[in-house]
């Protein structure tokens, strides 16, 4: 008989072994891992990313060659057809070059060939100007580049808020059962010490404590289905993640996290990239006003026959719009828009600056807060065991007792509470100063 409740308690242990296996707790990194690599938000910032590689590329477009060719037959009425044949190539290069060749042939020997190179002098995209689009579609490229490592870091903050919330909710369903226990025990002695009093405000508590388990209860899958969207996982899908929050706190350098966001910061970066997009095309419309002038030199021979006849030409030529009001408008508006977004990456600073020192000082406070809940908790411990003892000797009836139990309770959900207001301000100042990067994390 001993044997096989033995077998019988092995196969239930190799069961659970089995189902834990199956479904086995995320911790915080599984779930940051598999957002990164999964989550529909990081995915369609991937796909913009490549977009604006694609857009880099294709920046090339304008200076690739063009090629062209044609045959024609010709049958007038009078009889005897004429084919005739002709290819071209052409194209733009950088620094206003524009160039053109063409050759043609007929069935009858009068075949020629042509080519003309000519270069802005002045005028839109005479020089730099001309490489003003490459130019912006590679620093678009870039930005998009520092987007999707900034989104990056807010997304694993995402994840980490998520992980701390599920904790928080959890911890306060413990504490709301622990609180449910007493008020049953509370209920059972009142009923054995048959005192009328005590046995109404224990069964007022009962129900009480019970309403707060059930929504802690709706809390935790509420969280965990919040944490399943951010992560891409199909609501229905099991999902069991760690209970604990992390026991280590991290030192922060403020300095060095301080000197980091001012040059480093992926909108500070962004920024800059902007201010010179906005040079760059700046540089195209200062090219563009006044005067347009190029200078073309072609040359080409016929053969038809008699003998080559050659022919070459040079030609400058010239214009400049009258009252070329639109020109300066512009200029002076772009002028404008570079003043402005330097102003605004001198308010970006400033705002970083502060929101790290922000951040910087609620984790500080923060910890103190924590340290001042670990103190009045065990206050509070003691105090419940001493009401315990002046209710058992009938000192006290048992409200008092009641109020000191769930002074405890309030203090333990205080103190997850604060620890977990702690981790959510680092996460966000991880997030903004990359400090993870150094060293620092939790």
């Amino acid at each position: 008989m001993t044997r096989h409740k033995l077998c019988i308690m092995h196969c239930a242990l190799c069961i659970a072994l089995s189902a834990s296996a199956q479904n086995p707790k995320w911790t915080r990194e599984d779930c940051e891992a598999y957002a990164l690599a999964n989550a529909p938000a990081i995915l369609r910032q991937q796909l913009q990313r490549q977009n604006a590689s694609y857009n880099r590329d294709g920046a090339w477009d304008a200076y690739l060659p063009r090629a062209g060719a044609d045959l024609s037959q010709h049958n007038p009425p009078a009889g005897g057809s004429t084919t005739s044949g002709s290819s071209s190539l052409s194209g733009t290069l950088p620094y206003g070059f524009d160039y053109a060749a063409r050759a043609t042939s007929t069935q009858n020997q009068n075949d020629s060939w042509s080519l003309e190179v000519s270069k802005r002098l002045w005028g839109a995209g005479s020089w730099d100007g001309s490489l003003a689009s490459f130019r912006n579609a590679a620093l678009a490229d870039e930005s998009a580049e520092l987007l999707l490592r900034r989104y990056t870091r807010e997304l694993v903050e995402s994840v980490r808020l998520r992980c701390h919330e599920i904790i928080r909710t959890r911890q306060t369903h413990y504490s709301n059962t622990l609180r449910l226990d007493q008020a049953r025990r509370n209920l059972e002695v009142a009923l054995a010490n048959q005192n009328p009093l005590d046995i109404a405000n224990a069964r007022y508590e009962v129900p009480q404590a019970e309403a707060q388990v059930l929504r802690s209860e709706r809390l935790i899958t509420d969280a965990l289905d919040r944490l399943k969207e951010t992560l891409g996982l199909d609501i229905s899908h099991d999902l069991d993640t760690e209970d604990a929050l992390p026991e280590t706190r991290p030192a922060l350098d403020t300095a060095a996290d301080l000197a980091w966001v001012a040059a480093q910061s992926e909108d500070v970066l962004v920024q800059e990239l902007r201010i010179e997009q906005l040079r760059n095309e700046l540089q195209n419309l200062r090219e563009a006003l006044g005067p347009s002038v190029s200078l073309a030199a072609s040359v080409g021979d016929t053969f038809n026959g008699n003998g080559p006849g050659a022919d070459s030409r040079v030609t400058l030529r010239a214009s400049w719009p009258i009252g070329s009001v639109g020109d300066r408008a512009r200029l002076a508006t772009r002028e404008n828009d570079i003043l402005d977004a330097r102003l605004q990456l001198r308010q970006l600073q400033i705002s970083l600056h502060r929101q790290v020192l922000d951040l910087s000082r609620r984790l500080s406070e923060t910890e103190r807060q924590i340290d001042v809940a670990n103190q009045r908790l065990e206050i509070a411990l003691m105090r419940v065991e001493l009401y315990k003892d002046k209710w058992d000797n009938g000192e006290i009836d048992i409200l008092e007792y009641v109020r000191a139990q769930n002074a405890v309770e309030d203090v333990r959900i205080e103190l997850i509470n604060q620890q977990t207001i702690y981790f959510d301000l680092l996460a966000g100042y991880i997030r903004l100063t990359a400090c993870d990067t150094r060293g620092v994390n939790y």
